[in-house]
């Protein structure tokens, strides 16, 4: 970010996709993204929403509005961030983060009361949704949301 512009690897599309997605026909109602900053910037959060149409506008109202905001460090922030960027379950979510608070499978199995070939199921689903192939590789990318 330098002179008042914002030039960025958007996750999971840019940020001129986001607002393509959210102006155009059909389009979405709803985006979030995550915009890599270079390595001295902290990661920025953004989150976009289509504005209701009104035939008297004349084309000439906003069509969209994108809000930057810090990402909220909450269970329920990240989970809503996993679920949307992602497609996780809200379960999947919860998972993950558990993973990321260095619990065992057999401490997150107990605590959600669900046996450990469920779970097993669960962070296989949740993996191949974040395109990692390993607790590691989860622990990267939630490391970058998290942070």
């Amino acid at each position: 970010m330098s002179n008042k512009t914002l030039d960025a690897d958007g996750t999971p599309f840019s940020l001129r996709q986001a607002i393509d997605a959210l102006t155009s026909e059909p389009g979405l109602h709803h985006i979030r993204l995550r915009l890599d900053l270079p390595i001295d910037k902290p990661k920025l959060f953004l989150e976009g929403f289509r504005l209701p149409a009104r035939p008297w506008s004349l084309g000439k109202l906003p069509h969209a509005i994108v809000i930057a905001n810090a990402p909220r460090r909450d269970r329920a922030g990240i989970a809503a961030f996993l679920t949307t960027l992602y497609g996780m379950t809200p379960a999947e979510a919860d998972i993950a983060m558990r993973l990321y608070d260095g619990k065992s499978r057999g401490e997150i199995a107990a605590e959600r009361s669900v046996t450990a070939e469920t779970l097993r199921g669960q962070i296989k689903s949740l993996y191949a949704k974040a395109a990692v192939d390993n607790e590691a590789a989860l622990m990267r990318l939630l490391a970058a949301i998290m942070s």
